[in-house]
């Protein structure tokens, strides 16, 4: 197996292990996971949308495109209970979907170089 292969590999079956339980745990997102609190759902996806977004940003300085969800579920942010004080677990989890299908592409035009292709 190809290391390009690998990567896709792991990131493909890391993401169907936290989409099944974020997906599971969607009617109660802000649910912390321990009684002296903790990172509940919605803000772990919101912090994986985040670093998914980031991606392109440190290998080729793209902007951010979930950059305004900094203050929700960036490295220094607090989770809280409640759930209006965030976008839409939709929204949120669409924007994962995106950014990481988006990785994915950008993981195949790498060439062997560590470079984009021309496409």
């Amino acid at each position: 197996m190809q290391t390009k292969e690998a990567i896709k590999f792991a990131l493909t079956v890391s993401n169907g292990a936290v989409l099944s339980v974020i997906d599971e745990m969607s009617a109660a997102a802000t649910t912390f996971p321990t009684p002296n609190g903790g990172c509940h759902p919605l803000w772990v996806l919101g912090h994986l949308t985040l670093i998914e977004g980031t991606i392109p940003a440190i290998l080729f300085g793209d902007k951010n495109p979930a950059a305004e969800w900094q203050q929700y579920f960036g490295e220094n942010s607090e989770p809280v209970a409640d759930a209006s004080a965030y976008p839409p677990f939709t929204e949120v989890r669409e924007k994962y979907l995106q950014l990481r299908e988006h990785n994915l592409n950008l993981l195949e035009s790498l060439s062997g170089k560590g470079s984009r292709q021309a496409g």
